[in-house]
C-alpha cells in the first residue's frame, strides 16, 4: 500500500487517562486489550493487531494482568468486556486499550467491532446500534470502582466504509474531540484533519504503526509521568514521521491535578536493546535523514557508510550536484509583487507632501518607490504602517508599530491549549518590520538562482508557483534563506520571534483572531468542516491560495491565520514561565524543536487563533509549512 494510500487510511492514535482518586498504590491493576483488523464489510486494517499484541506483552511485563482479543465480532466485545468487569475491584487500576476502526457521529466516538455492516446510503444511525460507545465504555468501568481509568484508542480516523466509494454523509470526519473534564489527561497521536503514519514506506519492516513504536518503550521506562510521555511521543512520533515528509502532530489536553505513572516499577531492569535492524533497512532510514539536508558531509558520511546499492548511487548524484559550481545567473529573475488590495478605514502610508524627516523630503511612500535598500535617512524616518522593498527579488515590508500586548490565550479562551499560559504582558520596543506577506515560490526560487537557499527547489503539489506560498521548507531552510537575503541587501533580515509574530497576528485585538471570536471560511484558508465559537461550516479549498488573498490585518499583513504553517525563531518551550518578556526569542532551552504558528491550510480552527502554538524539528520539511521574514530597523 503507497503512501498516498496510508495517509487516507492510516492508523492513528488517541489515548484518554481518565483518573478518578484514588489510594497512593492500587489493589490491582488489570487492562483488557483488543485488536481488530480482519474486518467483514469495511476496509481491513493491517498493523492493529499487530499493535494490540505488543501493548499486551508490555503491560504484563510492568505488572498489569492482561486480558487479550483479537478480531472481536460485538458479541466477542462483549463477552471480553464482562470479564474485564469481573477482574476490577474497588481502588484497582483499569486499563482499556482497543486498536481498530472508530468512527464519530454527532459528536460521540463509536468503536467497530469486525462483523460490522457495510452502510447503506441514510443508515448511518446504525452504528448507534452495532458500534461501541466510547462514553458508555468510560461509564461501564467507572461503575467497577476503579481507582484509576486509563483509556487508550488507537482507532483509524479516516471513513472505514471508504470501500463502497462513498462516504457516510452523517459521519463526522475522524474521531471527534474527547471532553477533558478535571481529572482527565487526552492525548492524540495526530491532530484534528491529520492521519497517523501506519509506516514509513511499502518496504517498512517494522511490525508496529508509526505511533505505536514510539509508545511501546515509554511505556517500558519506569517513572515517567503521563505529561513526560505525551511529549517524548510528541518529538518521536514528528521526527520520524518528518524523514519521509508526514506531517503528524500529536496532541494533549492535561486537566489532571496531579501525575500518572503508568510504569512505577522504579527498581524495574532496564529493557534489553532492540534487536538490531538488518542493514537494507538502516540504509533506507539513514537515506532518508540524509534528504533532509544539505550537507555534502551528510551525504559523504552516507557513501562511506554503505559502499554500494543503489541508493549509494543516489547519494553520489545528489553530492554531485551540491558539489557542482552554480550556473551563472545572466539575468536578474523578477519577482512580480502582488496587487495591493484597498481596505476601507485603514490610514494611507504616504506622508504627507512636502513633509520632511531629519532633512530628507518625504513626498511619496516608500512603499511606490522602485525597490532599493533604503538609506540610513530613510530608515530613521519609517513610521507605522509604511512598505517598502529593498531588491526586485525582496519580500515586501511592513513597519510594525511599538506597544505591549498580553501575550497567550486567556484560560476562558474555547479549546486553548495548555501550553499558551500564563499570559502575560511583553513589550516590543525594537523597531522592525515584518513581511507583508508568507515568502512566495517567486521569491525562493529567486533565491535559489541567486546562489542561495542551499541550492534546494523545494516541489509545488502542482500548485503553481509565483505568488503561491512556498511549502515543503524546514526552519533550517528559513534561515538559510533570510541569510541570503541579508547578504543581497546588507540589511538585517530574520525570523520573527514567537512574540513578534503573535504580536503582529493580533495587530491590537484580544479576540481568538483579530477579526473576533468566530472564524469563516471567507476569512482565512482552512478545513472548513470544522468550525470555532460560533462560526459556521464552510469551503474545505484542501490547497493553498495565493499570498495576497483576503484582506489584511489592521498593521497591514496578510494571512496571519491559516494556509501555511510559519517558522519562528524560538525554541519550544511547553508554557511562558520565565519567558522573556521583552519581545526576544526564547533560546535558552532544549532546541530539539522549534515553533510554528498560524496553523495551515488543512488546519483544524482552533490552531489558527492567534494563541495556537505548534512545533517540530528544525529539519522537517512538509507542504503544510511555510515562513515570512522579519527585518531589524535602525532606531
Amino acid at each position: 500500500m503507497g503512501l498516498s494510500r496510508l495517509l487516507g487510511y492510516g492508523l492513528v492514535g488517541l489515548m484518554v487517562m481518565f483518573v478518578t482518586c484514588a489510594p497512593a498504590l492500587a489493589e490491582k491493576r488489570v487492562a483488557l486489550v483488543i485488536g481488530n483488523d480482519r474486518y467483514a464489510s469495511v476496509t481491513p486494517l493491517r498493523k492493529a493487531v499487530n499493535d494490540a499484541r505488543a501493548v499486551a506483552a508490555v503491560l504484563k511485563e510492568i505488572g498489569f494482568e492482561v486480558i487479550s482479543g483479537e478480531n472481536l465480532s460485538r458479541r466477542e466485545l462483549n463477552r471480553k468486556l464482562g470479564e474485564f468487569d469481573q477482574a476490577i475491584g474497588p481502588g484497582d487500576t483499569a486499563l482499556f486499550y482497543f486498536a481498530g476502526h472508530g468512527v464519530a457521529l454527532e459528536g460521540n466516538n463509536y468503536l467497530l467491532s469486525t462483523d460490522m455492516e457495510q452502510l447503506q446510503p441514510g443508515s448511518e444511525n446504525t452504528v448507534k446500534d452495532e458500534g461501541y460507545s466510547v462514553s458508555g465504555l468510560i461509564e461501564r468501568i467507572a461503575r467497577r470502582g476503579a481507582g484509576i481509568q486509563i483509556v487508550v484508542l488507537d482507532a483509524c480516523r479516516d471513513n472505514p466504509f471508504a470501500s463502497s466509494g462513498r462516504r457516510s454523509v452523517g459521519l463526522d470526519r475522524g474521531l471527534g474531540r474527547v471532553d477533558t473534564p478535571s481529572g482527565t489527561f487526552v492525548l492524540m497521536a495526530a491532530g484534528a484533519g491529520q492521519s497517523a503514519l501506519d509506516r514509513l514506506s511499502d518496504r517498512d519492516p517494522d511490525p508496529n504503526s508509526v505511533f505505536t513504536r514510539q509508545l511501546i518503550p515509554l511505556l517500558r521506562t519506569p517513572g515517567l509521568s503521563h505529561i513526560e510521555i505525551a511529549k517524548r511521543l510528541q518529538t518521536g512520533v514528528r521526527t520520524l514521521a518528518g524523514t519521509v515528509g508526514h506531517s503528524q502532530q500529536p496532541a494533549y489536553y492535561d486537566e489532571v491535578p496531579g501525575t500518572i505513572v503508568i510504569n512505577r516499577a522504579a527498581g524495574a531492569p532496564i529493557p534489553p536493546a532492540p534487536a538490531a535492524v538488518d542493514p537494507e533497512t538502516a540504509m533506507r532510514s539513514d537515506f532518508a535523514i540524509a534528504q533532509q539536508t544539505n550537507s555534502r558531509a551528510v551525504w559523504q558520511a552516507f557513501i562511506d557508510r554503505y559502499k554500494s546499492g543503489f541508493l549509494v548511487e543516489a547519494a553520489r548524484e545528489r553530492l554531485a550536484a551540491l558539489s557542482a559550481p552554480l550556473p551563472a545567473v545572466t539575468t536578474t529573475p523578477v519577482v512580480t509583487a502582488p496587487g495591493k488590495i484597498e481596505v476601507a478605514g485603514l490610514p494611507p502610508t504616504t506622508r504627507p507632501d512636502g513633509g520632511t524627516c531629519n532633512g530628507v523630503a518625504q513626498t511619496v511612500s516608500l512603499g511606490s518607490r522602485a525597490p532599493s535598500v533604503l538609506t540610513s535617512s530613510e530608515e530613521r524616518c519609517l513610521k507605522a504602517k509604511d512598505e517598502f522593498r529593498e531588491c526586485a527579488d525582496c519580500p515586501e515590508m511592513v513597519v510594525v508599530p511599538l506597544g505591549s500586548f498580553t501575550m497567550g490565550s486567556p484560560v476562558n479562551e474555547e479549546k486553548r491549549g495548555s501550553n499558551e499560559g500564563p499570559q502575560r504582558t511583553v513589550r516590543i520596543g525594537t523597531s522592525f518590520a515584518v513581511g507583508k506577506f508568507t515568502v512566495s515560490f517567486a521569491e525562493w526560487d529567486a533565491c535559489v538562482a541567486g546562489g542561495g537557499c542551499n541550492g534546494y527547489r523545494p516541489e509545488d503539489e502542482d500548485w503553481g508557483r509565483g505568488k503561491m506560498p512556498v511549502t515543503k521548507v524546514s526552519w533550517e531552510d528559513a534561515k538559510a534563506y533570510v541569510a541570503w537575503l541579508s547578504m543581497v541587501t546588507g540589511k538585517s533580515y530574520r525570523l520573527l520571534t514567537e512574540a513578534e509574530w503573535e504580536y503582529a497576528a493580533r495587530a491590537g485585538t484580544t479576540t481568538p483572531f483579530w477579526w473576533g471570536p468566530s472564524i469563516s471560511t471567507s476569512q482565512a484558508n482552512y478545513d472548513g468542516n470544522l468550525t470555532y465559537g460560533n462560526g459556521k461550516k464552510g469551503e474545505f479549498r484542501k490547497r493553498t491560495v495565493p499570498v495576497d488573498s483576503f484582506v489584511p490585518n489592521p498593521f497591514g499583513l496578510y494571512q496571519m491565520h491559516g494556509n501555511v504553517w510559519q517558522w519562528v525563531e524560538d525554541c519550544f518551550v511547553d508554557g511562558y514561565k520565565n519567558a522573556p518578556t521583552d519581545g526576544s526569542a526564547n533560546t535558552i532551552h532544549d532546541c530539539s524543536s522549534r515553533l510554528l504558528r498560524g496553523g495551515s491550510r488543512n488546519s483544524d480552527p482552533v490552531l489558527l487563533r492567534s494563541a495556537a502554538r505548534d512545533w517540530n524539528s528544525p529539519g522537517a520539511r512538509n507542504y503544510l509549512f511555510g515562513f515570512r521574514v522579519a527585518r531589524t530597523l535602525t532606531p
